[in-house]
């Protein structure tokens, strides 16, 4: 055996006896000392994350000094070691995990060894944690009171959860939720949820969620909203239907149906008169049309925020349908390029105006779909900016998205890019990971 080889089966045999405490303290011996902290923390479900720190040595050397990263991925009780770096000069050390590997909480703490093995000093515990990644989908953008709806969808990567929590948005609070039920979570990751809509409170363009709440591998995590418009059964003695269930604020829709009396009645060259109102507001006649050859009508409109439309005719009233308006959302960085460790500021406008409402900034994994990194508040022009500091280097996606406030539907603004270099030698330090700390459980 080389001297090179039993220098590290000594260092090895150290990391493992100290990974043999659940949650050993920091140490320092002959004066050392040793910092650890990662970036980014929270990590969006797989994204590259970098694990740094110094030794400090009291006048002693710190060039060179190897250290050993022991890691705690749960369900598992102890620490043990996963992977080894040495020193700089100026005793900084680094270590990055790739892309897909941390998609779970985990603990790190670092080990400083001496050229015989002996343990110079041990850093605290770094806490890690990350968010699962979960997806939500409907049977049908569009249900009927009285019709059941089925939610699927999956939480990755999988692990023995239990459940998840299916919500829906409650009222015009845009981030608030009221949960509807729960839904297992099978072998794999998947889950089903079949919810039928029984009172006439359910109607509307409504927005839901699939909650998995916080357990030992993930922080409280939610999948993206989904909009389902809620309609009453139709009436076959005079129909509605609108073109799209949900169009962007302003833009057209189409309301189109049919007349068909009783026998005797004519259905041809009827008046059919429009009526609507947004969300808090009465009933108001909006247009009025002759019906065509088997009582066929349409009507165009171009709706700012969430309507409900009803027509009548001869006496006959249709069911209420719904139409969403979405929010149009525009952002950019000032930045296309930068160095990890700097700060870009994203920007943007939200129509309809909203001053107050918030505001989400998302980077997108390495499953390709987004989560939220940060939030903002629209000011009074409806402009919002949103600082943001960059953690590791390689070309990221991100995009803002306005969740829905009862007035109109939730949207994103188209994605958008920045390449991040890796860090200058002036942010090799600790600038990169200000504001890293064990998150908060949401």
């Amino acid at each position: 055996m080389g001297r090179k080889t039993r220098s590290f089966a000594a260092s090895l045999a150290v990391a493992l006896s100290a990974g043999m405490a659940a949650a050993p303290p920091a140490f320092a011996r002959f004066g050392y000392r040793l910092t650890i902290a990662a970036a980014p923390n929270p990590d969006v479900n797989g994204d590259p994350v970098t694990i740094a720190g110094q030794l400090i040595g009291n006048r002693r050397p710190t060039e060179g000094v190897r250290i050993v990263l022991m890691h705690r991925v749960p369900p598992h009780p102890y620490f043990t070691p996963v992977a080894r770096t040495r020193t700089t000069a100026d005793g900084r050390w680094e270590i990055a995990r790739a892309e897909g590997v941390v998609v779970t909480d985990r603990d790190w703490y670092a080990l400083a060894l001496g050229p015989k093995g002996e343990l110079l000093a041990r850093s605290r515990i770094w806490h890690e944690r990350a968010y699962a990644e979960l997806t939500l989908q409907v049977s049908s953008p569009t249900v009927n009171t009285g019709e059941a709806l089925t939610f699927s969808g999956t939480v990755q990567p999988y692990r023995p959860v239990r459940y998840v929590l299916i919500q829906r948005q409650n009222g015009e609070a845009a981030n608030g939720w009221k949960t509807i039920g729960r839904a297992a979570v099978s072998a794999g990751g998947a889950f089903t949820f079949r919810h039928v809509f029984k009172r006439a409170d359910s109607e509307g363009t409504v927005a839901f969620r699939a909650v998995l709440p916080r357990d030992r591998y993930f922080l409280r995590s939610a999948s993206e909203p989904v909009t389902v418009t809620v309609s009453q059964a139709q009436n076959p003695q005079l129909t509605l239907q609108p073109s799209a269930p949900v169009v962007a604020s302003g833009s057209p829709v189409t309301l189109s149906g049919a007349l068909k009396p009783a026998p005797g009645q004519a259905s041809e060259g009827v008046t059919v008169t429009l009526e609507g109102r947004t969300r808090g507001s009465r009933w108001q006649p909006l247009a009025s049309t002759q019906s065509t050859a088997g009582g066929a009508f349409t009507f165009t409109l171009s709706p700012t925020y969430n309507t409900a439309y009803r027509v009548s005719a001869e006496g006959i009233r249709s069911a209420t349908v719904y139409e969403g308006a979405s929010f149009t959302v525009t952002a950019a960085s000032n930045e296309s390029t930068a160095a990890a460790g700097s700060v870009i500021e994203v920007s943007g406008q939200v129509q309809p105006a909203g001053p107050g409402q918030i505001v989400y900034l998302q980077l997108r994994d390495a499953a390709g779909r987004f989560q939220t990194i940060a939030v903002g508040f629209l000011n009074g022009s409806s402009a919002f900016t949103i600082d943001h500091r960059l953690r590791s280097a390689g070309t990221k996606t991100y995009r803002i998205y306005v969740p829905g406030n009862g007035r109109n539907v939730g949207a994103a603004s188209a994605p958008f890019t920045v390449t991040v270099t890796p860090p200058t030698t002036a942010q090799q330090g600790e600038e990169r990971f200000q504001g890293q700390e064990e998150p908060k459980a949401l």
